[in-house]
């Protein structure tokens, strides 16, 4: 839904004038960021196909993004899940007095009360391998584009992203 309202709500506006001055995706912080550099890649197609777009274009896109962001996420756990850095901490397991209070005896110790690193337990606070699978299986809703609003938002891309009139 997020991605939806991203979509709708100006990141196309926004990468659009990106793009108009000359900054193109991946050149800059701006245009390498998860969202911008799908949404500039995005109209970049569309201008060159000098069409319109389409609510199915709109929803091609908040798939694009979401892709990405699960690419993002299964990248982060396999570098974390190495690492013997970190120190999971689960809040389901405790009350939060509890929590702080684990917390505070480990940063007070000398040394390490656990190891760190990824514990593949349920509720550790990390995801499985499983868990990370299935996100990539998980397809975003497109509601919010195929409503109105999504139909509203359309027609003010068109208009002034693509600078061309939707007289329908």
């Amino acid at each position: 839904m997020r991605v939806e309202e991203m979509v709708v709500g100006g990141i196309i506006k926004e990468a659009a004038h990106l793009l108009d001055h000359g900054i193109e995706p991946g050149q800059s912080c701006a245009s390498k960021a998860i969202g911008y550099r799908q949404t500039m890649e995005w109209i970049s197609k569309v201008r060159s196909e000098n069409r319109l777009a389409t609510i199915a274009d709109l929803e091609g896109l908040v798939h694009s993004i979401c892709a990405a962001t699960h690419k993002l996420i299964h990248q982060q756990m396999s570098y974390h899940r190495k690492s013997n850095h970190y120190t999971w901490v689960s809040l389901s397991d405790e009350n939060h007095t509890d929590v702080v209070t684990n917390l505070r005896r480990y940063l007070d110790a000398e040394t390490p009360i656990q190891g760190g690193g990824c514990k593949m337990e349920l509720n550790s606070g990390i995801m499985t391998k499983a868990e990370v699978k299935h996100i990539w299986t998980i397809s975003p809703s497109t509601a919010l584009i195929k409503s109105e609003i999504g139909q509203m938002a359309l027609n003010d891309i068109n208009q002034t992203v693509f600078r061309i009139n939707n007289t329908s």
